[in-house]
């Protein structure tokens, strides 16, 4: 009897033992995950740094496309948009002062053509 109790009394000691070594890696875990003030300020910092040049970046890269516009109208749109007459459009062809194509045996205008010819008016 004396054997078996010594061998549940080290059972017990080794759980025992085992549970306080868990808990202090639980402990040195939850101090190392714990950020400070500092830190993360420094952190926020960063990122309010790479949101800015992110932001710089994105607008450069639509004011490119802006420039490479490249929608494509149809007859009536252009002659709304500019309030031209059918015959006038066709005038503007003939001239080369703006851009077009034929896509399934119809007259397409290029958008950014139509925007510029706005902007001098």
């Amino acid at each position: 009897m004396d054997e078996s109790t010594n061998v549940l009394k080290k059972r017990d000691l080794n759980s025992e033992t085992f549970q306080n070594q868990e808990e202090t890696k639980a402990d040195e875990q939850l101090t190392k995950e714990i950020p400070s003030v500092e830190s993360i300020n420094q952190l926020y910092k960063e990122y309010r740094i790479g949101m800015d040049e992110l932001k710089g970046l994105l607008n450069n890269y639509l004011i490119q496309i802006d420039d490479t516009d490249h929608t494509w109208l149809r007859g009536r749109e252009v002659q709304k948009l500019l309030r031209i007459s059918e015959r006038t459009l066709k005038r503007y062809r003939d001239a080369n002062l703006i851009r077009y194509c034929y896509l399934s045996k119809r007259c397409r205008y290029f958008s950014i053509d139509v925007n510029n010819m706005m902007k001098k008016d």
